[in-house]
């Protein structure tokens, strides 16, 4: 059934046209902008939130695409990272922490210069041991 008149036209050329332009020309973008600037690093365990039964943990992350070191930081109980407990320069996918403390939050990051990965945190129980 064809309506006639200008406004179901416009909105038939929207719905058909339009609207998918735009989506394509949105994605369009993000692909050129992540090849041109890269991707940080994506933290990926623990998962977010996780609470931790041993006082250690291997924190691991997603590689970025821009080549080189990150600087990664830990800091415990402060997701400001004002004052992180470690501050190490990485370059695989993977760093191990020993000894953390029960019952406290860890919040970490991987950063270099103005580009960072998003900020991961978990969990160390108030009753975690060490094996």
């Amino acid at each position: 059934m064809h309506r006639k008149g200008v406004i179901p036209r416009v909105w038939g050329f929207v719905r058909n046209y339009a609207i998918p332009m735009a989506l394509l020309g949105v994605f369009i973008q993000t692909v050129v902008q992540s090849y041109i600037t890269g991707i940080a690093p994506v933290p990926q365990e623990p998962p977010m939130g996780y609470v931790l039964g041993r006082n250690e943990t291997k924190l691991e992350w997603h590689r970025s695409t821009v080549e080189g070191a990150w600087e990664l930081q830990v800091s415990m109980d402060d997701p400001e990272f004002k004052d992180p407990f470690v501050t190490r320069e990485v370059t695989g996918t993977s760093h191990m922490l020993n000894n953390l403390e029960p019952g406290h939050t860890f919040y970490w990051r991987l950063i270099r210069g103005d580009d960072s990965s998003s900020i991961d945190y978990f969990k160390t129980s108030k009753d975690a041991i060490a094996f």
